[in-house]
């Protein structure tokens, strides 16, 4: 059975975040994606990335 997971990144740079988030999903390409949500306040940047595992 698998179970819920989510993985927090943050930057400064929305760039810099997507390719965080790019070279993590590609090393765990094994998981599940569900949804990515991102955020922002000023120029801090956020994701939330839910998967399986």
């Amino acid at each position: 059975m698998k179970r819920n997971s989510v993985k927090t990144f943050f930057n400064t740079n929305i760039g810099d975040l997507e390719k965080e988030i790019n070279d993590w999903l590609y090393e765990n390409r094994r998981f599940t994606v569900q949804s990515i949500q991102y955020s922002a306040e000023g120029n801090h940047f956020s994701a939330l990335v839910w998967y399986l595992v």
